[in-house]
């Protein structure tokens, strides 16, 4: 058997069935102080040494259990809908807040017309119900009652129809927008009308809307959208926003990121490319005799590339004697494409300049031995 009122806690010890504030000096109770419902009463237990704790503690539990059999009782509630309808059956989810802060949360199945809400003691109370048909998606009716509650009197609370909808507001690239402002007005008063802000889902969950014609707005920085919809008793409806005009800040970032890590990259390559080549010529000026010179001012200027770029492979190679680069290497270090090299090469081989030997499916490239004695 439950010996507690609903709603009130334990204070300081579990095994005391009302709040209390227990004040032990000693192994003696002096003072308990108990709040029941509407009245503040304060028992004075002045137990004297000669009685142990053990026994005072047995005491106290008797002295409780006799106030809360005296004191407790159920409240009956009355239901009446617009239509008249037929709530039997249905679920009462109800909140009961007493005057001094108390709440209780708690659920019925209503029978007939009515529920009951149990063990409640006598005060001010502000009670609010909502009815749900499990057959439907969404609760079904709402209502609220304020005002004093006693043992034997009926509460008539009048419930109205609700419905429920799901807001749900995204960017250009179907990220959530958080809190994003939307206001709810309704044809009729009653439920959830008001302002909502979305949460870090970008979503926001309107469970009371009377069932009427609604208008929804929905704001994000300088941008306002509007939706009409009509709000049907039990019915949950999920209602969309997309600013196409806002993206992503982390998309937008993201792709700045890309840009310039992409043209950084590129532009290392080419100033890379560029120094090397730089490098090479500077090498080939300093290692060549006049006559090579001589030579080479004669080449245009991709043939001096190629020749130029085989004096600079050459100088820093350790076998000189029997010196020869891979065609594949020529095209990715001087930057000559394949067809343009072959042309070049040719052009080199009738000048005497270079030899091309096949090597399986490569070819090799040397200098000639007229060059090399230049």
């Amino acid at each position: 058997m439950n010996f507690r009122p609903q709603g009130y806690e334990p204070c300081g010890h579990s095994w005391l069935p009302y709040p209390a504030i227990i004040i032990v000096k000693r192994g003696f109770i002096y003072k308990l102080y108990c709040e029941i419902g509407a009245g503040n009463f304060l028992y004075s237990v002045f137990l004297k040494g000669f009685m142990s704790l053990k026994k005072s503690v047995l005491l106290l539990f008797f002295i409780l259990l006799f106030v809360n059999q005296s004191f407790a009782f159920d409240m009956k509630v009355s239901l009446t809908s617009p239509e008249n309808m037929n709530l039997n059956g249905q679920v009462a989810y109800y909140n009961l807040r007493e005057s001094s802060g108390v709440e209780i949360n708690g659920s019925s199945i209503v029978e007939g017309s009515s529920m009951l809400i149990e063990n409640v003691v006598e005060g001010n109370y502000s009670l609010s119900v909502d009815l749900d048909d499990l057959q439907t998606e969404s609760y079904d009716y709402f209502g609220t009652f304020n005002g004093f509650v006693e043992e034997n009197k009926i509460i008539n609370l009048f419930v109205l129809p609700i419905g429920s909808i799901s807001v749900s507001v995204v960017d250009a690239n179907n990220k959530p927008i958080k809190r994003a402002l939307l206001r709810i007005d309704c044809s009729k008063s009653y439920g959830s009308n008001g302002y909502f802000r979305t949460d870090e889902f970008g979503v926001v969950n309107v469970p009371r809307l009377p069932e009427a014609s609604c208008l929804i707005r929905c704001a994000v920085d300088d941008y306002v959208k509007n939706r009409d919809i009509n709000v049907t008793k039990g019915l949950h409806q999920k209602v969309d926003f997309e600013f196409d005009e806002i993206k992503s800040d982390f998309n937008y970032l993201f792709s700045v990121i890309v840009v310039v890590l992409v043209v950084g990259f590129f532009g290392f390559i080419f100033f890379s490319k560029r120094s090397y080549r730089k490098n090479i010529k500077k090498d080939v000026v300093k290692n060549n005799s006049a006559s090579k010179e001589d030579l080479l001012i004669t080449l245009n200027e991709s043939e001096r590339k190629v020749v130029e770029f085989l004096l600079h492979e050459k100088e820093s190679s350790s076998n000189k004697n029997n010196f020869f680069v891979n065609q594949a290497n020529i095209i990715h270090g001087a930057g000559i494409p394949k067809t343009t090299l072959v042309r070049l090469l040719s052009s080199l081989e009738k000048k005497k300049i270079l030899e091309v030997e096949k090597f399986g499916k490569s070819k090799r490239v040397r200098f000639t031995a007229w060059f090399d004695k230049k």
